[in-house]
């Protein structure tokens, strides 16, 4: 008889599968207080998943029931889910070390976010929050660098966040900055154009999504990679993929671009009757990205 029967290869399966959920940990424990809920961490922390209150100006505790909290989870400000509408300002205290991406999602009104320096990160908490204004620091950060509201890393290598309510319909992006950070500029409502340095290699996924409009970008030479969506959903009319293109991902196409344009020089990319083409190593188009 072989070794290796059905039945055998089952039994294995499932004995596998029961030492995997004996060495798994046990589920977090999920408890309320007051507009918040939570869930309870083995190391005596607390994680927020979820605000269903109607304040204006909202303060997320550093504490629940004497517990720390720790982070605050994506969504846990679901203005598409709860009636959030009401809220002005979300101020979140001192000892909270990470606010996650899209942790505050369809706030309509939300104008000002505050964030702590005990901060161990910074990714962009918003989504769908287009009158957004400014997100704060504390004074004498050491996280992030700030210049007119625009945030930036420490070094102004790399821009995190454009508020979708700046009112500046033109914007120049600085020459220390190699990496458009994905979502940066998403939502914004008032930006015509943005000015990209020589310096510029990276545009995140997302970057100018939603940015409906914005009419003129220019893709620097030094520029290497564009993220899926980027320009979508914007108003512009012309793009320029330079020769050191590597990667331009699909997805990018806006209604309104009339017309995309490939540097001669390009090894990876090339427009044939008005469409662009991903091209293979031997210089053959495979994937149409743009018509």
């Amino acid at each position: 008889m072989k070794r290796n029967t059905p039945i055998i290869r089952l039994a294995a399966a499932l004995l596998s599968v029961l030492l995997l959920f004996a060495l798994m940990p046990a589920p977090a424990q999920a408890a309320s207080s007051g507009d918040f809920e939570y869930t309870l961490n083995t190391d005596g922390t607390v994680d927020i998943t979820k605000y269903s209150g109607s304040g204006v100006d909202v303060i997320v505790p550093a504490t629940l029931d004497g517990y720390r909290v720790r982070y605050v989870g994506q969504y846990a400000f679901n203005g598409a889910q709860y009636e959030l509408d009401s809220i002005r300002s979300i101020t979140f205290s001192e000892g909270i070390q990470y606010v996650q991406p899209y942790a505050i999602f369809a706030c309509a009104n939300l104008e000002t976010i505050s964030l702590p320096s005990t901060l161990t990160g910074f990714s962009v908490p918003t989504d769908s929050c287009e009158n957004v204004a400014e997100i704060k620091f504390p004074k004498g950060n050491s996280n992030v660098t700030i210049k007119d509201k625009v945030i930036y890393n420490k070094d102004m290598t790399t821009l995190l966040f454009y508020p979708p309510a700046k009112t500046d319909e033109r914007f120049v992006v600085p020459s220390s900055v190699l990496v458009i950070g994905g979502d940066s500029f998403a939502e914004q409502q008032h930006l015509k154009e943005v000015v990209l340095p020589d310096s510029i290699t990276t545009i995140g996924y997302w970057a100018f999504t939603w940015a409906r409009r914005l009419e003129k970008i220019n893709i620097p030479k030094s520029c290497k990679f564009v993220g899926q969506f980027a320009f979508s959903t914007t108003s512009i009319r012309t793009l320029h993929i330079p020769a050191s293109m590597e990667m331009f991902m699909s997805d990018n196409v806006t209604e309104t671009l009339e017309k995309v344009t490939v540097d001669p020089a390009s090894k990876h990319y090339k427009v044939i009757d008005g469409a662009l083409y991903r091209l293979d190593a031997k210089g053959t188009p495979v994937s149409l990205l743009m018509f």
